[in-house]
């Protein structure tokens, strides 16, 4: 028996799996969050205008695609990075699953703020024609 086997067995049941349980919500939450405001921010000239035409709307909801677009692609790396420096020999889940476990998490918070973004710079469906 080495070292971290007798740690692992003196340690409470939970804590192998802290980091699981506490760093993917938090990567999940903070990249949700962080987009979104970004994008919520982005998106006030649009919510303050009223664009007539698709141009309009497409030229006012620029800035926020392209924010969400680019938070949905930086904060995942960030998280991976953070991820490795993070999982330790303690840790249940080894480091190649707890990266892509923490990438998927924070694609994922990210994902949500760039759907909300195209949902709101489209307009309203026009009815009769059969789509919605």
């Amino acid at each position: 028996m080495d070292a971290i086997t007798a740690a692992r067995q003196m340690l409470p049941a939970w804590v192998p799996w802290g980091n699981v349980l506490f760093y993917l919500p938090a990567a999940f939450l903070i990249s949700l969050v962080s987009a979104w405001a970004g994008a919520s921010l982005a998106l006030r000239p649009l919510r303050k205008a009223d664009p007539a035409t698709w141009v309009e709307r497409a030229r006012l909801s620029y800035p926020a695609r392209r924010a969400a677009l680019r938070s949905s692609g930086l904060l995942p790396v960030l998280f991976g990075v953070l991820a490795l420096l993070h999982c330790g020999p303690v840790n249940r889940v080894g480091g190649g699953a707890f990266l892509v476990l923490a990438v998927l998490a924070s694609y994922a918070g990210a994902f949500l703020a760039l759907h909300r973004v195209a949902r709101r710079s489209r307009p309203a469906p026009i009815g009769g024609m059969g789509c919605k």
